[in-house]
């Protein structure tokens, strides 16, 4: 499932960044930080900054505002955290948690 939302969430994002005239083939996908309450969070706001000629949390805004998540399973709307975008749940993931499970590592 992880997987599958990450590409969701790309994919989102790229169709956004394109509408909006910008070309880049790197979201920033990322886990965000435990205090923010997302399993993934793009930081593409950072590098379209200079570009865009705004300081990052309106580049965010921007971004998430173009995202069109109809038809998306994994993301209903994205939003900003600062100079973040992070996802918001989908209707299949609705009651579950969407972090990767962390795998015992040796001892």
């Amino acid at each position: 499932m992880y997987l599958a939302m990450r590409a969701e969430v790309a994919d989102a994002l790229r169709d956004a960044l394109s509408q909006l005239g910008y070309a880049t083939d790197d979201v920033g996908i990322e886990r965000p930080p435990e205090e923010f309450d997302a399993a993934l969070a793009s930081s593409v706001a950072f590098r379209l900054a200079g570009e865009a000629g705004a300081p990052p949390p309106q580049v965010a805004g921007e971004l998430a505002d173009a995202v069109d998540a109809r038809g998306c399973r994994y993301v209903d709307r994205v939003e900003t955290a600062g100079p973040y975008c992070r996802r918001v749940r989908g209707p299949a993931t609705a009651g579950r948690s969407s972090r990767p499970r962390r795998r015992p590592g040796p001892r």
